[in-house]
């Protein structure tokens, strides 16, 4: 996106000059050419689009789990500080499980998805019957 916004100040420079009397010459249809070119470049294909939407379609059904391990010698808030850490990766703890050494902590989250945003920008109506 960075790209298309130099692209896009460039040609608004370039229509700037021109309008300028002393103004170097420019050659303006191969500076459109070359802007133009520069947006193909770095536009996606179709293909790319499609395997982008793809996989954040499946991320809306996919659940990540983790386990972790608390050592019984950390002190409790050496416990409450790696809980936090957890939680600031977006890691839900749902379990937790006692064995001889440690504490197992089971912890699980949903994946990064542009589309669980989605339904905060495009209101979708309500059925009333």
């Amino acid at each position: 996106m960075n790209h298309f916004y130099s692209i896009i100040s460039l040609v608004l420079f370039v229509c700037f000059l021109s309008a300028c009397d002393n103004a170097p010459e420019i050659d303006i249809d191969k500076t459109f050419a070359d802007a133009k070119k520069k947006i193909s470049d770095i536009t996606p294909t179709s293909d790319e689009v499609s395997q982008a939407a793809e996989k954040e379609v499946q991320k809306l059904s996919t659940i990540e789990y983790r386990v972790h391990t608390l050592s019984f010698e950390d002190t409790p808030e050496d416990m409450q500080a790696q809980l936090a850490e957890l939680g600031q990766k977006r890691w839900s703890c749902f379990h937790m499980e006692r064995n001889k050494e440690e504490l197992l902590v089971f912890c699980s989250r949903r994946p990064k998805s542009y589309l669980r945003h989605l339904s905060k920008l495009i209101p979708v109506p309500l059925h009333h019957e």
